[in-house]
């Protein structure tokens, strides 16, 4: 069984040969492995043993800037970041002073298409996609990418006292990456990855009343038009936080994968929630990147990786890795003893 026929089996919700793994960096960690496995790029993440390849398109890559510490550099949205520790931090949001509708639709936007991104991303796949699955990940998709544009306070106060201001934004975003995705199913992705934190450490970022009222709508236009265009198509969604209270309306709405269940927000039990939607639901992701992976010892990531493992494998419908991007504060020993343990632990037969 090769890596690609391993996700797709267990997104089938049965038992491959082993759990698939698939992980993200930081562009430190990046550098880290490029070291240790002597490959580069997206050779690393399969020198390291990962089971999937993944293309990141849209607003997501306004973050890849390299600047020296307290530089800043504009995006073609109009966006400033400046480097600050080992991120890059949006400092200016072009459209926060807007006061109207019509400067939220008039604003311009990149063209989310370019001959140069579909020549890339054909070539990627092309080299890849006998053996491991394809990942196309559209993240910010509408949320997260209209904080960017309009700045947190604003955004949340367009939500209470101008609801039509937010709304605007959110289906300009919303669109934009729609026509990437859209891009990324046609050129032959397997799996389709979107995303928008709607939760914190202690729950919902706000009510699920409010969520299903203006997001809901709009996550189901998309479900329904992406699984159109591919049936075959598995989707994901990224959300960070405890969001336990939205997760029946996002099956409801034809989610497949659940990213990245973090285990130690809110209502966010691993085996909770695989005794509760794992029926209908597939989980990416679990392994603790707050406290286990960074600051714990190897014995403690072993012991996180099988409590995941534990959780979430039976009977398939899992693609074991961190919650987020192993940070820059990681050890080598930490992260070669979770890729370890997951391929030896994670082994069905």
């Amino acid at each position: 069984m090769n890596s690609r026929e391993r996700i797709i089996t267990a997104l089938k919700h049965q038992e491959p040969d082993q759990v698939p793994i698939i992980c993200q960096y930081t562009p430190e960690i990046q550098q880290i492995l490029e070291t240790y496995t002597g490959e580069r790029g997206l050779d690393v993440h399969i020198a390291m043993g990962d089971d999937a390849v993944i293309i990141w398109e849209g607003m997501v890559n306004i973050f890849d800037g390299k600047v020296d510490e307290g530089e800043t550099y504009e995006t073609e949205w109009n966006i400033r970041l400046i480097k600050r520790g080992l991120y890059n931090e949006i400092c200016y949001h072009p459209l926060e002073r807007a006061t109207s509708i019509d400067e939220l639709k008039n604003f311009p936007f990149p063209k989310p298409i370019s001959p140069n991104m579909v020549d890339q991303v054909s070539k990627i796949i092309e080299r890849y996609r006998q053996k491991y699955a394809i990942i196309g990940s559209v993240p910010l998709t509408m949320w997260e990418g209209s904080v960017h544009l309009r700045g947190y306070q604003q955004i949340l106060e367009d939500l209470v006292t101008n609801i039509k201001m937010a709304e605007t934004l959110f289906d300009r975003v919303m669109e934009y990456h729609f026509e990437i995705a859209m891009t990324l199913i046609d050129l032959g992705i397997d799996i389709l990855w979107l995303g928008d934190d709607m939760g914190m450490q202690s729950g919902m970022l706000f009510s699920p009343e409010l969520w299903r009222c203006i997001f809901k709508p709009r996550w189901k236009f998309l479900f329904n038009a992406f699984k159109k265009r591919n049936p075959n198509l598995f989707i994901a969604y990224h959300s960070d936080g405890g969001i336990r209270p939205i997760i029946p309306d996002l099956i409801e709405i034809g989610l497949d994968i659940l990213n990245p269940v973090q285990p130690l927000c809110e209502g966010m039990n691993s085996f909770e929630l695989k005794r509760d939607f794992g029926k209908d639901l597939s989980f990416f992701g679990g392994i603790d990147i707050q406290e286990a992976l960074p600051f714990g010892t190897p014995r403690t990531v072993r012991d996180e990786v099988k409590k995941r493992i534990d959780a979430f494998a039976p009977g398939g419908g899992y693609l074991c890795g961190p919650t987020h991007n192993i940070q820059a504060d990681t050890s080598l020993i930490n992260i070669l003893t979770m890729y370890h343990t997951i391929q030896n632990y994670g082994k069905y037969s």
